[in-house]
């Protein structure tokens, strides 16, 4: 039965940053009374497409404040963090949260949050691989170890304090488009975190998981346990009958189009037409999903007939009001998510809508 996540990521129009912070630990202590199962976390710098910045320090603080959420991580920067410390960090909480803690890890793409932390952007796919490493050299080893590489070189003498509850450590989830990778995360046993994408491509990018889970012969526990935290992301609204929607929050638009663009491509000032190829590609592609209670049910109905088990819920984007985020919260817990948990999954629906050709990143692909 599909579950619902509470995704975190608001976009503040203004300074107020205490004020945002204290909005969203609310939100969170909302999420978790209606029943949500996840609170989902992401990780950014210095451009204003974030607010907290630094999700393991606000994961501790949900453990405490809204204990029955598993937390998860959309994702970690790995070259951000130290190995080492970034397992010691992901061991406490996983003992924090009673071994409720996903973690999600990506080489990150910013340009301006690399030089921020004097880092080269060219470098981070190298560096998350470096950083694998070790992070597995950690959780494998129960007695000192050794490491050395371009990025990363020590010595730990003794262990790991404390170990993780989770064996042979906690879940992993990543983020990735491409066949090979999303192959390569299903051998491996983790889950996937998807995109905005519509059914069809979410669709084929589960096909190429579900190959890589068969390919690697995992046991059916192992399959079970990937498929279960493989997540679909979307922002939501939640319109009146009648409300021009676009209209209503069309600051909140702008500014997310303006903070994403930062974030993604370092450009401070985005040059108008840039702007609106931006925004007619983000309100057109799928990321955001507005109007009544019905609309969004139709829309998120094939994802629940694939079996999904998991739906990211991002409802503090752009910088909306915090009574706008906990109407829509409100709205879609009454009559949304119940609607969307009676549907009867499709067996072989993905299968199905897999064998037309359909368009996978840059090009077509034609799945079997």
């Amino acid at each position: 039965m599909l579950r619902f996540s509470y995704y975190v990521n608001p976009q503040p129009n203004n300074n107020l940053d205490r004020n945002f912070i204290n909005e969203l630990l609310d939100q969170i202590k909302l999420a978790e009374k209606h029943g949500y199962s996840d609170v989902w976390l992401t990780e950014h710098h210095f451009t204003g497409y974030n607010i907290y910045s630094d999700p393991i320090i606000l994961a501790s603080a949900i453990s405490q404040i809204a204990p029955s959420l598993n937390i998860g991580f959309s994702v970690n920067v790995a070259p951000f963090h130290h190995p080492v410390r970034f397992a010691t960090q992901m061991n406490l909480l996983d003992q924090l949260t009673n071994g409720n803690i996903t973690i999600g890890i990506g080489p990150g793409n910013s340009t301006d949050e690399f030089e921020g932390y004097g880092l080269d952007v060219n470098d981070r796919h190298d560096m998350m691989n470096e950083f694998m490493n070790v992070l597995f050299k950690c959780w494998e080893s129960s007695e000192g170890f050794s490491y050395s590489g371009k990025f990363y070189n020590g010595e730990v003498k003794g262990r790991i304090i404390p170990k993780a509850i989770q064996k042979p450590y906690p879940k992993i989830a990543i983020a990735s488009t491409t066949p090979e990778r999303l192959e390569w995360i299903g051998s491996n046993g983790w889950s996937i975190l998807l995109g905005p994408q519509n059914p069809e491509i979410v669709a084929s990018r589960i096909k190429y998981f579900f190959d890589g889970m068969d390919k690697a012969k995992l046991s059916e526990k192992q399959k079970l346990t990937a498929w279960q935290n493989t997540g679909v992301l979307r922002q939501i609204y939640i319109a009146e009958k009648g409300e021009d929607w676009h209209e209503t929050i069309s600051s909140e638009i702008d500014n997310y189009i303006e903070r994403s663009a930062m974030v993604n491509t370092g450009i401070d000032d985005l040059p108008q037409e840039q702007f609106e190829i931006r925004k007619q590609a983000y309100l057109e592609g799928g990321w955001l999903i507005g109007g009544t209670p019905e609309e969004i049910f139709n829309y998120l109905k094939p994802f629940a007939q694939m079996g999904l088990n998991n739906l990211l819920c991002w409802f503090n984007f752009g910088g909306l009001s915090h009574a706008s985020i906990i109407n829509s919260m409100d709205i879609f817990q009454k009559k949304v998510a119940p609607e969307l948990q009676k549907i009867k999954i499709e067996k072989g629906l993905i299968k199905k809508i897999t064998k037309k050709k359909i368009t996978l990143n840059k090009g077509i692909v034609d799945i079997p």
